[in-house]
């Protein structure tokens, strides 16, 4: 039983990390600047525009990883379960 226990523990940790990584780090955004020349009263001036893209790759690993350790204690849970009321 402590062995399940563990197993989704540690599959709740592993899908928090990617949850941590995507709302609360600034790992996930990829920030790229390009200089824009742009007219403006016929003079032409240059223009520092951002682009901000979302990766959501960061913490992935951990994520998929969280996921299968929780599939398996969620179905050792439901099958021990099952063992006891046969026997």
């Amino acid at each position: 039983m402590k062995a399940t226990v563990a197993l989704i523990i540690l599959g709740v940790v592993g899908l928090g990390e990617y949850a941590y990584f995507q709302l609360f780090t600034k790992l996930a955004f990829n920030y790229e600047y390009e200089l824009v020349i742009e007219n403006v009263g016929g003079i032409e001036i240059p223009m520092v525009h951002s682009i901000m893209t979302r990766d959501w790759l960061v913490g992935l690993g951990g994520a998929i990883i969280g996921a299968i350790l929780l599939g398996i204690g969620i179905y050792r849970l439901r099958h021990r379960n099952a063992r006891i009321v046969k026997s």
